[in-house]
């Protein structure tokens, strides 16, 4: 599964993909520090799965 990371903190995210990365049957394509260059690095990395920062999200990141 391709999944995309979006945090603040560089340490936390790297931790995670690594964790990530050694289950084998993710594959980090990318780490991001915003919702706007994780969309983008998403959709042209071609991810299954985007997980975020819930502190990093606005109303307008949200749409329901």
């Amino acid at each position: 599964m391709r999944v995309a990371l979006c945090c603040k903190e560089g340490l936390f995210s790297e931790a995670l993909a690594s964790l990530l990365d050694h289950q084998g049957s993710f594959e980090v394509v990318a780490t991001e520090t915003s919702t706007r260059s994780l969309v983008s690095a998403a959709k042209e990395e071609r991810a299954h799965v985007l997980l975020i920062d819930a502190h990093l999200l606005t109303k307008d990141d949200v749409q329901f």
